[in-house]
Parts: structure tokens; C-alpha cells; sequence
């Protein structure tokens, strides 16, 4: 018999596996035709998994926005992740995340430049997010640019940090920790 916790651990990396692969590209999206029943919504259902659909954009939505958890165990797992601030104002009515009840300041990750730390940054976000109600990002390293790594980004851009060891951006993180300046 497997321990709750080791389950826990599988389907989030299960998630992983099943949303993105090992290709070095900087999206995931898949295009779709909001109004067409076979490329529409059960183009990206196929593609990702239940909880996408085609957007009016004409891609396919990250399955995992509200969550990892409560998508993959909908039976056991129905809390809301925490919003962050790469959420618009308008995430939490339309129930893709909740207000951190702490009051906790923001925790950002810093990703590097490869597979192992992206995957470690994204559970951390998970178990931070959903399991602990943590409002959490993961930093690309790419100051003012429109790089993410965040695991519930709406468009499921997912690049890779810009040095494999950012020493600069964790000694700015230590002279700044609030991130306000």
C-alpha cells in the first residue's frame, strides 16, 4: 500500500508529464477553433486533459489554472489555488484562484536554466499554492520581459531562466526580499 503522500507526488509529476514535454520551446499552446465542435473544445480536452477548452483567442487553456490538484483528484482535492500576481484583477470571480487567506507576502522562485529545476520549481509552486494557500511565482531571471515559468500562466509560456546560476538575481532578491523596490 502507497503512502497518501507518494500518490500526492505522482499525479502532480503526472501533470507534468502530461501537459508539457521535454522539447526546449517557449509554449505549450495548441491552436483551436472556438466554434468548431472537433477543433474546438474537444480538440484541447484530447491534447491536454479535461479542463481546457478553446479560448476566444483561438488556443487551448492551461488545464491546471485553477489547479493542479483538484483537476487531476477532482474527488479528493477541491480548494482553489492561491492568486498570485501574475493574476488579473478579474481570476479570482471567475474561479481560477483565492485570495491568500494569510496575508503572506508573495514567495518567488527562482528557475534555472534547465529541465530538473524547472520541474522542482513547479512542484514547489504547487505544494505552496494549493497544498499550503502560499501566493507563489517562479522568476525567469528576465527582468521586464514577458518570460514566465509559472505553472498556471494563462497562456502556458514556460521559458527558461536566462543564466543556469543567477547569482545576481538572488543577491538582488536578498538586498530587496520584499520585492517592492
Amino acid at each position: 500500500m502507497t503512502k497518501p503522500r507518494s500518490f500526492v507526488m505522482s499525479f502532480i509529476v503526472l501533470c507534468f508529464i502530461i501537459l508539457f514535454n521535454s522539447e526546449k520551446k517557449t509554449s505549450a499552446l495548441i491552436i483551436c477553433n472556438p466554434n468548431d465542435p472537433e477543433l474546438g473544445d474537444s480538440l484541447c480536452v484530447d491534447k491536454y486533459r479535461q479542463g481546457s477548452f478553446c479560448t476566444r483567442e483561438g488556443v487551448c487553456s492551461n488545464p491546471f489554472r485553477t489547479g493542479c490538484l483538484r483537476n487531476v483528484l477532482p474527488n479528493k482535492f477541491t480548494k482553489l489555488r492561491a492568486c498570485n500576481s501574475y493574476d488579473d484583477a478579474d481570476t479570482v470571480e471567475r474561479g481560477e484562484c483565492a485570495v491568500n487567506p494569510f496575508g503572506y507576502e508573495e514567495v518567488r522562485i527562482l528557475n534555472q536554466g534547465s529541465e530538473g529545476p524547472m520541474f522542482s520549481s513547479w512542484i514547489m509552486q504547487i505544494i505552496l499554492s494549493e497544498l499550503l494557500g502560499v501566493s507563489t511565482t517562479i522568476e525567469s531571471g528576465r527582468p521586464n520581459t514577458e518570460a514566465s515559468m509559472d505553472f498556471y500562466d494563462a497562456g502556458l509560456r514556460f521559458d527558461y531562466a536566462s543564466q543556469i546560476y543567477d547569482w545576481d538575481a538572488l543577491y538582488t532578491a536578498s538586498e530587496h526580499p520584499d520585492c517592492e523596490s
